[in-house]
């Protein structure tokens, strides 16, 4: 073990020096409750009595307790007074065997005798759980808002236990922020019998739960859950307009203390994907499928004139800046040609050379086209070839309203004239934004790459993960697009 700072092992001496193995479950637990009910915890000097609370609860019930795992035998000739300690174990394992098809474990409450007995028992004796110093240190500094390093196998689990009581014990509800489902679950049942023999509650929150149960989950001491879980709640509270409908309860973010494991995951690489919250699409659907036919025949309009250049870039081999032009002009008009590829492929040198004359020389190179496709994939935008091929199909839409004779817009003197030149307006301005997410669904995006279509519909992919989320959609009409 690391060398520990003078105050941490202190305090580690204090907490090792303090033993409540003379008490039975009920004492440990009546002198947990004590200290919350008397403020106590809100005092950091009662750190090191609260946390040899946990580590003996932690030893009797992550270690004596495995004595009533089925195939457990008692010794029949243990160390001790002549077969009483092997007695007192036999009639404990009975005594659990009843309660617990009425009882949770960490509600049975058993004698100081049984964990004596267990502790100096010859089979029962390596049943112990000790909390390591490297455990309660990183409790320790996880209670005084640090961040802390363990190797695989030290017990992080573990040690998140001392601060999460002790942050309990004051008053707070915790949160224990998981990287999933399966350890969130994995965790709050591993630590739930810890937890309740010292009179707190304690639960996961997963992904199948639903509003009654998180509810439930929200109102306990401690509770375990991925950051996604933890997020969308959230984000889902904030929809809700009757507090009721809500699953936590107000305020509570205010008073909630968050312990996260594996931090680096979580504020950093899981920082980089915004969490959005999905809802119905507003307005219909009728723009996107109108828009998606018109866009449609427009792409396959200018893939036929991309094929033909591709035909004479593959004739102008020989001739470099011929080709080099004719590159640049697919770059912008198909960057998925074949022919195209097949040229870089062989060249790779001139891929830079065709990204400069497509920047330097867009408006000559894009002559004739309907839309243009930014170096990279990032962007795609009309030409006025292409607002015209479009107006021939869906009727005026990037010509204002008001600025057709006759129309006077907002100087009208009748509202109603006003009025309906809004609508026209708002419409146009709709239809317009739903050609450009029909184009960037059909020119930047890839099905299986940005997003998955099965039964369910439509489910984005998080471009960090790779995972699916289907708690996403996209925003400003390109889900609808995607869609249609």
């Amino acid at each position: 073990m690391k060398r520990l700072p003078r105050q941490i092992s202190d305090l580690l001496s204090q907490i090792r020096n303090l033993d409540f193995s003379g008490d039975s479950d009920e004492e440990l637990r009546d002198a947990f409750a004590t200290l919350r009910n008397e403020g106590a915890g809100k005092n950091s000097n009662c750190l090191p009595t609260a946390f040899a609370m946990v580590a003996e609860a932690v030893d009797r019930r992550l270690g004596a307790w495995r004595v009533f795992e089925a195939g457990f035998v008692c010794d029949d000739s243990p160390r001790g007074t002549g077969g009483t300690d092997s007695l007192v174990i036999e009639e404990s394992m009975a005594e659990v065997a009843a309660q617990r098809r009425f009882r949770r474990d960490g509600d049975i409450l058993l004698s100081a005798e049984f964990y004596r007995a267990v502790r100096i028992s010859s089979q029962a004796s390596g049943l112990r759980f000790r909390a390591t110093d490297e455990q309660v240190a990183a409790g320790i500094h996880l209670f005084r808002g640090k961040a802390v390093q363990m190797d695989a196998g030290e017990g992080k689990t573990v040690a998140s236990a001392f601060p999460a009581a002790f942050h309990a014990l004051m008053g707070h509800q915790v949160h224990v922020i998981t990287a999933n489902d399966y350890l969130a679950e994995r965790d709050a049942k591993l630590l739930e019998p810890v937890y309740q023999s010292l009179g707190l509650s304690s639960g996961p929150l997963l992904q199948y739960m639903e509003d009654a149960e998180r509810r439930q989950v929200y109102r306990r001491d401690i509770a375990y859950g991925s950051m996604r879980e933890l997020g969308f709640d959230y984000l889902r509270d904030n929809l809700k307009t009757e507090s009721r409908q809500r699953v936590r309860r107000a305020g509570q973010l205010s008073e909630t203390v968050a312990i996260v494991d594996e931090a680096d995951h979580a504020l950093i690489d899981e920082a980089f994907t915004p969490m959005i919250i999905s809802g119905s699409p507003s307005g219909s659907s009728r723009y996107a499928l109108r828009a998606d036919r018109a866009v449609s025949e427009m792409i396959r309009s200018q893939r036929h004139m991309a094929r033909q250049l591709g035909g004479e870039l593959e004739q102008a081999d020989d001739r470099q800046r011929e080709a080099s032009l004719l590159a640049a002009r697919l770059l912008l008009a198909d960057p998925d040609n074949t022919a195209l590829q097949q040229h870089l492929a062989t060249r790779p040198r001139s891929l830079r050379e065709a990204w400069r004359l497509a920047a330097e020389e867009h408006a000559t190179l894009s002559g004739g086209m309907l839309y243009t496709v930014q170096p990279g994939n990032r962007f795609v935008s009309l030409t006025e070839e292409g607002r015209a091929f479009l107006e021939e199909r869906l009727g005026p839409v990037y010509e204002s309203p008001l600025a057709q004779p006759g129309a006077t817009g907002l100087q009208s003197p009748t509202l109603t004239k006003a009025a309906g030149n809004v609508r026209r307006l708002s419409r146009r301005y709709g239809l317009a934004n739903q050609v450009l997410q029909s184009l960037r669904a059909r020119l930047l995006m890839k099905r299986d790459v940005d997003y998955l279509v099965g039964d369910d519909g439509v489910t984005l992919v998080d471009q960090q993960t790779g995972r699916p989320k289907p708690d996403s959609i996209y925003q400003h009409g390109l889900q609808s697009a995607v869609e249609a």
